[in-house]
């Protein structure tokens, strides 16, 4: 019988209880707790001779209550070591095997923050129909807790993730502000906690970016993601004016704040010359993937 984890249930109960309010559970404002929703992910892959090989980048839990899904979100590449895009210049990694997935993340302890240690053994990845789309989901009902609370407080409803409707250009376009949170390598380690680097989208979103030697269906934007944040989201922040109160107010271009991608990676020159150019797989992608699942694809 299939057995749903306690740190699920939980979840289930707090989201909710915020069915019908207005506003999501977190609005991604974008605030300094908001930069907790990246989970600093690493994962074991198993050579054929059984050594080890880690992988380290970021992620982020989506939670769609009216499915009952729980995800943890990033990039297909750091999942799928044979993950090679027709087309492109990515090399596919043969003969590994993901063994475990472990997430290091956080949550308010009094005024403070404590750190939330979890893994997923044996993980069971999913991806898009399309093999061209550099992201992937994990069941997070497989979630263990190595330590700390096993309450998961920083996460990302549904709702925050843009359709494809979003990128015709009225919600999304060029010159757009965007942020992504993640945790980077820095002097060769990746960060302990999050963080935000801002940028701007430089392609237009209704069109696949026209990088040569990359996936089809990226956005690029300007910004040095660095190594670490693959799978980072990438956040578009409200947009124009809005007041609400006794008299109303809202600008012809406002937009709230949008979950739009997971990021890809960036562009280099060479190896020793990176550009402050990245790239992202949009989050309509995320979308299909859980309707999907939900219709058992």
């Amino acid at each position: 019988m299939y057995q749903q984890s306690p740190i699920i249930e939980r979840l289930w109960r707090e989201e909710a209880a915020n069915l019908g309010q207005s506003g999501p559970v977190i609005d991604l404002g974008i605030r300094s707790d908001q930069l907790y929703v990246a989970v600093k992910l690493e994962m074991e892959f198993l050579r054929p001779d059984a050594s080890p090989l880690i992988v380290q980048g970021t992620g982020f839990v989506v939670v769609d209550i009216r499915r009952s899904l729980a995800v943890v979100v990033t990039s297909r590449h750091l999942l799928d070591p044979a993950f090679r895009p027709p087309g492109t210049n990515r090399k596919a990694q043969l003969g590994l095997r993901l063994h475990e997935v472990r997430g290091k993340a956080w949550r308010r302890s009094g005024t403070g923050l404590e750190r939330f240690v979890w893994r997923i053994e044996s993980p069971r990845a999913m991806y898009h129909l399309d093999d061209h789309l550099d992201v992937g989901l994990l069941d997070l009902n497989d979630l263990k807790v190595e330590s700390g609370s096993n309450t998961l407080e920083f996460y990302v409803p549904r709702d925050l993730l843009s359709p494809r409707s979003d990128f015709d250009g009225s919600i999304i376009s060029a010159a757009d502000m965007v942020a992504v949170i993640g945790y980077p390598e820095i002097n060769g380690d990746a960060t302990d906690s999050p963080l935000l680097i801002p940028g701007i989208l430089s392609s237009d979103p209704r069109i696949s970016a026209p990088l040569p030697g990359l996936p089809t269906d990226i956005v690029a934007y300007h910004a040095f993601s660095r190594s670490g944040m693959s799978g980072a989201p990438v956040v578009a922040p409200t947009r124009g004016l809005k007041v609400t109160g006794d008299i109303s107010i809202e600008s012809a271009d406002w937009r709230g704040v949008r979950i739009v991608g997971v990021n890809s990676g960036h562009l280099r020159r060479d190896s020793n010359d990176p550009m402050p150019l990245s790239y992202f797989c949009p989050s309509w992608a995320v979308l299909e993937i859980l309707d999907q699942v939900a219709f058992g694809q």
